[in-house]
């Protein structure tokens, strides 16, 4: 009796093992030079669940399901300007209507993942479609944005109840000539400046559509993303008049913002699940997760980006705006969205010729921005770009 009572105690004594606090630091992430980032885009419709606050949470996105891949494509980043980073992609920055290529550069050390900064490539760019004068251009020498400090998009030792923030700047230089305005290569300058806050609110398990309507799941961290952003544009030194701003579809101190919820988990150097939210963090617009999880076919990425023009742009709202690619596309998918990530239209396009579609932004919210994807159902064709709506 005695024997089985000791035995009892002990049994008591023993801790009960479960899920333990999760914490996430430079070990854990390996950021491969050359790497494909596919990933599923997930509509609002149905409506995406908003990842509640809180410790040992199980996190339930089974039931994400879309057709939409898309993909980002980095490169080993050799520019000396950014010797921390490890690698690059080519993004497609926006001044107005006027659609630009920009490097971004990505690392991880000891302190976290992080952004280093850009660099804007050069071009040049007729200005006649916005003045009505085909002499009139713009010219964009290259611009570095390099940060002072990184721009991370988690710091390390990771664990609930961290947060943190950074300060930092894109720079797009230009060169403008416009009989309009008197200009003849006059000094442009933008400055894109944001602030990141970051913080881990929650941790524990992640479920995510697997493979043949199988599901897995992953120990993580959830990190609430807060980003708000103010352009400013000056010219020759000096802020720019309202009739420039107003040519470029620009507005001083023009605010906008980017707030998302980031589930990462040890092996992956970028997020698991990424989620799109509206300024008050009640509603989802969109989401992307990991497409190599579930995607059972690797010829279903898209990994082959082509070239594309969209004319006329700037476009009207009961204009047709006409998409012509270099190569063809046998059943073609359009999406469109907001600078959020908010879904605006997702459907086939018009077909005019197998390199050739056409779309009515009938039912666009108002005058601004907005981005397209066109992809090939039946092949690895995509392109992407931007649509100014007057």
């Amino acid at each position: 009796m005695q024997r089985f009572l000791l035995t009892v105690m002990m049994l008591t004594l023993i801790p009960i093992v479960g899920l333990t606090q999760i914490t996430l630091d430079e070990s854990d992430f390996t950021m491969e030079p050359n790497y494909v980032d596919a990933r599923v885009l997930v509509f609002s419709d149905p409506p995406i669940p908003v990842p509640e606050h809180g410790e040992d949470m199980v996190y339930d996105y089974s039931e994400l399901f879309s057709t939409v891949i898309d993909s980002t494509f980095y490169h080993e980043a050799t520019d000396e300007n950014f010797d921390f980073a490890t690698r690059f992609f080519v993004g497609s920055p926006a001044l107005g209507p006027i659609s630009l290529q920009s490097e971004y550069y990505y690392g991880v050390n000891e302190s976290g993942l992080f952004r280093a900064g850009s660099y804007l490539l050069s071009q040049r760019e007729s200005l006649g479609p916005l003045t009505g004068n085909p002499e009139d251009s713009i010219i964009f020498p290259g611009s570095y944005s390099v940060f002072e400090e990184p721009d991370y998009a988690i710091k390390f030792p990771a664990t609930y109840g961290d947060d943190w923030s950074s300060e930092n700047s894109f720079i797009t230089d230009a060169f403008v000539t416009a009989g309009a305005f008197f200009l003849d290569n006059a000094e442009v300058t933008n400055q894109q400046s944001f602030t990141r806050e970051g913080s881990v609110v929650g941790w524990g398990e992640l479920i995510l559509p697997g493979k043949d309507d199988t599901e897995v799941s992953f120990e993580v961290l959830l990190v609430r993303d807060r980003m708000d952003i103010i352009d400013s544009t000056f010219l020759e030194g000096e802020p720019a008049p309202p009739q420039l701003l107003s040519a470029f579809n620009l507005s001083q101190g023009q605010e906008s913002f980017i707030y998302r919820y980031n589930f990462y988990a040890a092996g992956f150097s970028t997020p698991l699940l990424e989620i799109t939210m509206n300024f008050e963090w009640e509603e989802a617009h969109s989401a992307t997760f990991k497409s190599g999880l579930v995607v059972s076919n690797t010829e279903d990425i898209a990994t082959n980006k082509i070239e594309a023009t969209a004319f006329p742009n700037p476009v009207g709202h009961s204009d047709r705006v006409v998409f012509e690619i270099d190569e063809p596309m046998s059943d073609p998918v359009l999406t469109v969205f907001d600078n959020s990530g908010r879904i605006l239209f997702s459907g086939s396009p018009d077909i005019q010729a197998e390199n050739s579609f056409s779309w009515e932004p009938n039912n666009m919210p108002g005058a601004g921005v907005i981005y397209y994807q066109l992809k090939d159902r039946n092949s690895a064709n995509y392109t992407s770009g931007k649509l100014l709506i007057k």
